[in-house]
């Protein structure tokens, strides 16, 4: 439920957003937003991910006990999201002109 209502509040706040950009500051501003949103779609959906699998496996790591294997997991799920966080934004940076 919680990740319903999340997803329904995201989509109603980019709604929002976008008629007030349209109406309020023109559609060239509405225009670099769409543009954008897809990359924060994306990095939103992989932070996600990673939270709520990493926290499936470390709660059943820590639920059986083995805090050491639990520790190891999030330290390689946080790794893991920071790489891919810094190539994503080196992505971005790459092909900025072109956007």
């Amino acid at each position: 439920m919680p990740t319903i209502l999340s997803s329904i509040f995201s989509s109603l706040y980019s709604t929002v957003d976008g008629i007030f950009i349209a109406r309020l500051v023109d559609t060239d501003a509405l225009s670099a937003i769409n543009i954008t949103m897809p990359m924060i779609f994306l990095a939103s959906a992989i932070g996600m991910m990673f939270g709520s699998g990493g926290n499936a496996l470390v709660a059943k790591k820590l639920g059986e006990g083995k805090q050491r294997e639990a520790q190891e997991d999030f330290s390689l799920l946080m790794a893991v999201a920071f790489i891919f966080s810094v190539v994503l934004a080196a992505l971005c940076f790459a092909f900025l002109n072109p956007l």
